[in-house]
């Protein structure tokens, strides 16, 4: 027999379930960006507001995706901007000044610092299985938490996996896999982590 408890926890999320679409809905109400008004970015974060923990209105995208908007929970620092077609799934957390690129997923316990650039198609994959035997190698569902420190550069279709910590001030080229901790001020340019080289002063990088 199911506990008050656990039927109340399914009632909660099956209400979840519901409201969450229509909350989302409202936001894809708003079809064409116009230079008219100057931000609607900025009308479908006041739309989210409610349900976000925020230190000022964040920029939003069109049909950005949040998974469960009542029962998981999503912190905004200050100018935080997402872009089209993102996917977002609590609980996470994303500091201030932090721009997040055109079709980026980010899983659950994922924690971005502040002054963070993310690149277009890049995953922060949190979740894992542990190893089942040979009749079913897909184990029991875990989650690994992300970090990504203050200052970092993720570049375009970056792959993060789950217990990761990229230290403050990185920069990750472009296709890398991250699938350990990177150092404080180290660049990674390869298709794994192996392959790094400190930054010893920022400013030696060429300027866009």
């Amino acid at each position: 027999m199911i506990s008050s408890k656990k039927m109340l926890y399914y009632i909660i999320k099956g209400i979840d379930g519901i409201i969450t679409p229509l909350i989302l809905l409202m936001t894809k109400i708003i079809l064409v960006d116009s230079s008219v008004i100057v931000s609607l970015g900025k009308m479908r974060g006041l739309i989210l507001l409610p349900f976000i923990e925020c230190a000022s209105i964040p920029s939003i995208g069109k049909d950005v995706y949040f998974s469960e908007l009542l029962t998981r929970k999503y912190a905004f620092g200050k100018n935080v901007g997402i872009s089209n077609f993102c996917k977002l799934f609590g609980p996470l957390k994303i500091g201030d000044n932090v721009d997040i690129n055109y079709n980026v997923q980010i899983r659950p316990q994922t924690v971005i610092g502040n002054n963070v650039g993310i690149g277009p198609n890049t995953l922060f994959i949190t979740d894992t299985h542990e190893l089942g035997n040979e009749k079913k190698r897909v184990g029991k569902h875990k989650i690994k938490k992300i970090i990504v420190e203050d200052g970092c550069w993720i570049g375009a279709n970056v792959i993060v996996l789950g217990g990761v910590t990229i230290g403050a001030g990185s920069i990750i080229g472009a296709g890398s896999i991250i699938d350990k901790d990177i150092k404080p001020n180290t660049l990674v340019v390869s298709d794994r982590s192996n392959k790094t080289r400190e930054i010893r002063k920022m400013n030696f990088l060429r300027k866009s």
